[in-house]
């Protein structure tokens, strides 16, 4: 009976240590692509957010605008703008995105 129980209970721990991990897990990488995202700086190309986000981004959602610290820039200078690279963590309830956007020079 000791065994059945000492069983159970190291499932239900095994069990509650991937949930806290599938939960936990992501908020680190968000942390982490936070402070990076706040390094970055106006005039970067490509391969230079590339380089300080550590990995290469995907595709950009349908639905960006051109902004800076998410104030949106004036018509003038976001005509300019032609693609965008994001980088996008899953969350149990929501994604969190983080997107860099580029004139036609990158």
């Amino acid at each position: 009976m000791k065994r059945k129980l000492f069983i159970s209970a190291l499932i239900v721990f095994a069990l509650l240590a991937c949930g806290a991990l599938y939960i936990a897990l992501p908020f680190r990488t968000i942390r982490q692509l936070n402070i990076r995202y706040h390094q970055a700086q106006r005039g970067m190309t490509v391969e230079q957010v590339e380089a300080l986000m550590a990995h290469p981004g995907g595709g950009a959602s349908e639905h960006w605008f051109a902004a800076w610290d998410d104030q949106q820039l004036p018509p003038a200078e976001a005509q300019r703008i032609v693609s965008a690279l994001r980088y996008s963590v899953r969350t149990f309830y929501l994604p969190v995105s983080f997107e860099f956007t580029f004139d036609s020079e990158r």
